[in-house]
This record gives structure tokens, C-alpha cells and sequence, in this order.
């Protein structure tokens, strides 16, 4: 009940080991990041070796972590997990988020939180949200550009003190989308290139939820995919 808790209080307002062995640099040649392949180039870190406290989900199927809530049963509003992924999908200003929570350890000095992200469509606003002890650290935002791309900015809550640079993707092209959250900040990186760090206060408790939040409320529209998901304590 606790955790439930923790999951309805985020939606009002989920990578293993060091992951060192991603370090694959798929910058494009223009010294950006590059686009469509990146992402296989960017191995996903399953729980093997990480210990105990390490989460990994390949959506094969939705497991009890995951909660979903909005307009669920409505014509067009979708949360499911399903060929491997987990969709979220609505119009019409309906809603529909899925958060997934895992607790922390006793002691840790780092929170990874790592999934292969990709958006079909998306009205600007959040993509995905990410909390701890039940405050919210972080949240992916993203806007439409002049190319019709979406573009992703790493932001706090409500798409204010954004970081500097953005990521712009080819709709539906996955990406690996890595989030390191440390007592004093959270960094972004994309494809295992680092992207941006936002300042922020975070407090590490012993045991208690991190969670991470997929969707958006007002969708108009939304559809997008996450996969392969892995929270650890590197």
C-alpha cells in the first residue's frame, strides 16, 4: 500500500551495473548525435551481474510494478504491454499514464534508470516523469520542431529550468534514453552520449520508491513506446 501510495502521488504532479560497456560513441558527423541506428549501438544492460536490487523489464508482459491510470476503456486510449513494449497511446484530450515503481536499496550513491525510448506522436508537454521518495527529480519533456521532429529537453517539473542542449529524433526511431540521478543532480544521456545535467536536490532514502512515469494527461495526442527498461544503483 505504501508503494501504491507513492505511484498515485507522482501521477498528480524505471540499467544495470556501471553500464560501462556501453561506450559506444554514436555521435553523427556533424558532431551531434546521430539518428536511427544509434541506438543498437548502444548495448541494453540487463540485471545479470547487478545484484539484487536491480530491475530490468523487457515488457514482455506487464508486471505488477507497472500501474496504469486515465481514461482506461475509453475508444483510443491504450496502456498495455505488448510485441515486447510498453505503448501508451490517447487523443482528445483524454488521459493515460503508466508508472512503474521499484524501491531503492539500504545504501546507494546512485540511482540509473535507463529504457529505449520512441514517440509516434506527441503534443508537447512530459514525456516521461521520474520521482523519488515520492518527489518528482526530473521529467523529459518534448516539442514538435520546424522540421515536424520531436525534440527532447531534459526539464524539472512543469517543463521549467530545462537543460540545454536538445535531442531531435525521427518519429518512431528508438533511442536509449540513460538518466543518472545523484544527491545534487540528474544528467541525461542519449545513445550512451551524454546530453545535458540538471541541478537538483534529491534525497537518497534507504527503501524507498523510485519511480517512473510514462504518458501524459490533455493528450492531444499521444502515442509512444518504451522498452527494455532497467532501474540500478551503480
Amino acid at each position: 500500500m505504501v508503494r501504491r501510495a507513492t505511484v498515485i502521488a507522482l501521477l498528480l504532479v524505471v540499467a544495470c551495473a556501471s553500464c560501462g560497456s556501453f561506450g559506444s560513441d554514436s555521435r553523427g558527423a556533424d558532431g551531434g548525435l546521430g539518428d536511427g541506428a544509434a541506438a543498437s549501438t548502444c548495448a541494453v544492460a540487463t540485471c545479470a551481474d547487478a545484484g539484487p536490487s536491480c530491475f530490468f523489464t523487457d515488457f514482455d508482459s506487464c508486471s505488477a510494478d507497472i500501474f496504469n491510470s486515465g481514461d482506461i476503456g475509453t475508444a483510443g486510449v491504450v496502456g498495455e504491454c505488448s510485441g515486447g513494449k510498453l505503448r501508451v497511446a490517447a487523443d482528445g484530450t483524454l488521459d493515460m499514464t503508466a508508472v512503474l515503481s521499484h524501491d531503492t536499496p539500504d545504501t546507494y550513491d546512485t540511482i540509473r534508470i535507463s529504457t529505449s525510448l520512441a514517440i509516434g506522436e506527441w503534443k508537447q508537454g512530459p514525456v516521461m516523469r521520474l520521482g523519488v521518495g515520492g518527489v518528482l527529480v526530473a521529467e523529459l519533456d518534448t516539442a514538435t520542431v520546424k522540421s515536424g521532429k520531436p525534440s527532447f529537453t531534459l526539464c524539472g517539473d512543469g517543463g521549467v529550468a530545462c537543460s540545454a542542449p536538445a535531442f531531435e529524433a525521427d518519429r518512431g526511431v528508438s533511442h536509449r534514453f540513460t538518466f543518472d540521478i545523484t544527491r545534487t543532480s540528474v544528467s541525461l544521456s542519449i545513445d550512451c552520449v551524454p546530453l545535458a545535467t540538471r541541478t537538483v536536490d534529491v534525497v537518497l532514502g534507504p527503501r524507498v520508491a523510485v519511480a517512473v512515469g510514462f504518458g501524459k494527461t490533455d493528450a492531444s495526442p499521444i502515442d509512444g513506446t518504451l522498452d527494455d527498461l532497467s532501474i540500478s544503483f551503480p
